[in-house]
């Protein structure tokens, strides 16, 4: 197994909630956290900062969070607070399901320094394991608007590892093709001369 986590404070486990640490074929699924962080309150949220700041393995309160800043992309804090947990899910658990969504997305125009870094820890991920397919995934996914040539190049390695499992393919390839077939209908759009009156 990739990431090893500590165990959660006794009052954290007491709660109704399902135990943070369990893993479905190597990977947790955290799209309803992601989901549910959409509508956290502010203090909800100050709240899930102070608890990741004594148990900042904890991956539901880091994808509630990622899904709670992602709805405020305009603020400039939100933003930073949310490039910060999407580095920290890289660096220590990139074969979350989390960083395969829009929300964990980091443009490279805009944020060059920080898609820079994301780059460098999924390459690093890469060369340590270069043949996770949930790592690959996520990488591809990563890629694909910034370097959409290294995003395709993942998803051939991903497709040459497992070729039992097309659906999983098919699943990367389809996130790939909005970009193209818009690509193709601008590039036949017919451009039209303004008439005189």
């Amino acid at each position: 197994m990739f990431c090893v986590f500590r165990p959660l404070r006794a009052s954290r486990c007491a709660r109704d909630e399902p135990d943070w640490r369990q893993r479905d074929e190597g990977r947790q699924d955290l799209r309803e956290h992601l989901r549910a962080g959409r509508n956290l309150t502010p203090e909800k949220a100050e709240s899930l900062e102070a608890e990741l700041d004594r148990a900042p393995e904890n991956l539901f309160a880091r994808a509630e969070l990622v899904g709670y800043y992602a709805r405020l992309f305009r603020d400039r804090s939100a933003r930073t607070r949310r490039h910060e947990h999407v580095l920290w899910l890289i660096e220590n658990a990139p074969e979350t399901n989390v960083l395969d969504s829009s929300e964990a997305m980091i443009t490279r125009g805009l944020y060059s320094a920080t898609y820079g870094e994301a780059t460098r820890l999924w390459t690093e991920h890469l060369e340590r394991h270069p043949n996770n397919l949930a790592i690959l995934k996520n990488a591809a996914q990563f890629h694909t608007l910034g370097d959409r040539t290294t995003a395709i190049q993942l998803l051939e390695r991903a497709q040459a590892l497992d070729d039992l499992n097309g659906a999983y393919i098919r699943e990367c390839r389809v996130r790939q093709l909005p970009h193209t077939v818009l690509e193709r209908r601008t590039a036949q759009r017919p451009t039209f001369a303004l008439r005189r009156r």
